[in-house]
């Protein structure tokens, strides 16, 4: 057997350096797993933050970040709000509402995740927490149209009316192509007794959505209210109208013989999308 001096400058220098050869190697067996952790943590984020077409995979998704204490306040912060979403769509509004109670106690100034739970809310029929939800998404900054639009919502909702009609106005302030919000805007004068400004907003609901049928019945209405029996039965006679409204709608408003219209006032109806 060879000794140690017998050795070739080759097998003296592997000699020399196999343990460092070998820590070297698991580290980067080490570094290749971790990598490999990575990866995996970065598809789930995805799957949970991005937007799947099933929601099942999106409750996996999110779970495994929330449970996971690991995971930073942020990203966890953001798993409860996008897993939320995955709980409506679902149709639970109650674990919505509590993964967004989740999500604003670790970011008390999560403006959308306020803005959100008061869809939930309001999907509950609990106007007056999504109100506040809407009010709290505001003071912090999340202020574009729909906020506005659906606090308007739940102000008609509850029977103020010109609280509705204020934030629905600001709403077509920050967005003038809503048709939507004179739609609103429209039933909500209606129901203050405010024919022509109700006419005017349905009016311009129709010229940026001729196919909107609610804003030809309830200008139909408008009309009616106003004693102009022919121009409410144009509009309800409307195509839109007659496909989209139960005729029975149509005939309880229109006067037997379809000469005149009914003065009756409507009930309270807003429109939501």
């Amino acid at each position: 057997m060879a000794s140690r001096a017998d050795e070739s400058p080759l097998i003296r220098l592997v000699r020399r350096w196999r343990l460092p050869l070998l820590l070297l190697l698991a580290g980067l067996v080490a570094l290749d797993v971790r990598g490999a952790m990575g990866i995996a943590a970065n598809l789930t984020y995805a799957a949970c933050i991005g937007n799947p077409a099933d929601p099942a995979r999106r409750l996996e998704a999110c779970t495994r970040i929330v449970e996971d204490r690991a995971d930073s306040p942020d990203k966890r912060a953001i798993a409860y709000f996008k897993r939320a979403y995955a709980w409506a769509a679902k149709g639970d509004y109650d674990r919505a509402i509590s993964d967004s109670d989740a999500a604003i106690n670790i970011n008390p100034k999560y403006a959308v995740a306020y803005y959100n739970r008061g869809i939930f809310w309001s999907d509950k029929g609990d106007n007056r927490r999504a109100i506040a939800d809407f009010g709290q998404a505001i003071s912090f900054g999340f202020n574009g149209a729909g906020v506005y639009e659906n606090r308007g919502v739940a102000w008609a909702s509850e029977g103020n009316y010109v609280r509705a009609i204020a934030d629905y106005s600001q709403a077509i302030n920050l967005d003038a192509t809503l048709f939507r919000v004179y739609e609103n805007r429209g039933l909500s004068w209606l129901h203050k007794g405010d024919y022509d400004h109700a006419i005017a907003d349905f009016t311009v609901a129709v010229s940026l959505d001729p196919s909107t049928a609610y804003a030809y019945f309830g200008r139909g209405l408008a009309w009616s209210f106003k004693g102009d029996g022919d121009r409410a039965i144009a509009d309800y006679d409307s195509p839109w109208t007659s496909i989209r409204i139960w005729p029975m709608h149509i005939t309880r408003w229109a006067a037997p013989g379809r000469t005149r219209a009914t003065t009756t006032r409507p009930s309270s109806t807003t429109t939501r999308r």
